[in-house]
Formats: C-alpha cells, sequence, structure tokens
C-alpha cells in the first residue's frame, strides 16, 4: 500500500458510491455496481483507511483531503493535533470563523428589569412543574406565583394538574386581600434569608 488518506462518506455518496462492509473491511461500489476500492480498518486508530493511487483513479482528487484546512471542515472542526493523529496531512488550519463563532460567549443579560412595574401585584408570573418522584404526602406537581415587583414567591403543591384552577383562585384571593388592608409589606422576597 502507498501513502494513506482519508476520505469523506459523504463526497463518495454524491458521486453515487455505495459501501458494503464486515471484519474490518469496506468495500466501495461505484453507480454501475462494479467494485472501485477497499478500505482496510487499522488496529491503532480504529479508522477505515484506503489507499491514496486506488481512490484517485476512481474520481478526481479533490474529493480526497489533502490538507489540514480541508480535513479540518470535513471531520467537524476538531483540533489540529487530533487531525496529526490521524493522517499526515499538512498546511494548517488557519483562522476559522466557523469555530470562533462557537467558541465566542454572548453577552450576560442584565438582572435587573427594564420594564417598569407600578405597584406589588400588578404583574405576577406563574408556572407549573412536574415534579420527576411523588412527595411523601403524594404530591406530582408545583405551582409557583411570583410577584414582578416584590419578587415574592407563593408555591403550591398540587396532586393533580385539575388543581391548578382553585389554587390559582386562592391566590389571588391572598393578594387582593393583604392588599386592601396593606399587609403584603411583611412577605419576605425571593432569594433573601432562603438557601
Amino acid at each position: 500500500m502507498g501513502e494513506l488518506t482519508l476520505v469523506s462518506q459523504g463526497i463518495l455518496d454524491k458521486k453515487g458510491y455505495g459501501f458494503v462492509g464486515r471484519g474490518g473491511k469496506i468495500s466501495m461500489f461505484n453507480s454501475r455496481n462494479e467494485k472501485a476500492f477497499e478500505a482496510h480498518m487499522a488496529t491503532g486508530d480504529g479508522l477505515y483507511h484506503c489507499d491514496v493511487e486506488t481512490v484517485g483513479l476512481c474520481f478526481n482528487t479533490n474529493a480526497v483531503i489533502q490538507n489540514l484546512k480541508e480535513a479540518h471542515n470535513t471531520f467537524g472542526h476538531i483540533s489540529e493535533e487530533y487531525l496529526k493523529e490521524i493522517g499526515d496531512f499538512g498546511g494548517k488550519i488557519g483562522e476559522c470563523s466557523s469555530c470562533k463563532k462557537a467558541k465566542s460567549s454572548r453577552r450576560a443579560y442584565s438582572k435587573l428589569s427594564k420594564t417598569d412595574i407600578p405597584s406589588v401585584g400588578h404583574t405576577i408570573v406563574s408556572d407549573v412543574k412536574v415534579m420527576r418522584n411523588y412527595s411523601l404526602k403524594g404530591n406530582r406537581y408545583i405551582l409557583t406565583f411570583v410577584d414582578r415587583k416584590s419578587r415574592l414567591l407563593r408555591v403550591y403543591f398540587l396532586k393533580k394538574k385539575s388543581e391548578v384552577a382553585g389554587r390559582t383562585k386562592h391566590f389571588v384571593e391572598w393578594v387582593i386581600k393583604p392588599k386592601e388592608k396593606n399587609i403584603l409589606k411583611t412577605c419576605i422576597p425571593m432569594g433573601v434569608g432562603s438557601t
């Protein structure tokens, strides 16, 4: 065998080649169902290697990966060090815009809301979540209400989803009555003193 190379299966698929393999050997067949070449699995790296000259006769040489940049793009943007381990590719990867974009980080979201909420109880966010396991009292769901202004959190444990409407009504009554009596200020905001 001459110089070994790695060939992209996707490129061969586009060229109309078919694959049959077993026992550490893959046979490639062209569109006329004639055997074109074989690739043998190497014991060291577990990859199928084929002879450059044989592959070059089957289709034009631009399908054979010849440099690091091409290998880097073909094999999913893996590192230069790993590519050198799996094949003898010449050149350098250089700057890859896809890798640069994938490794960049997004700007952090501001923890402060830009929405002005006029008063406590004006905007309330609710959510229903399923617990992985039933609680000791047989509850399966968690219903939460968070007041956007005071960040007050109210949690209800439910056995069935059908209880959501009743608990929501209970919460609305709970919010309205203290607002009338002006005692909602005594509630502990979310995140203060909690563990």
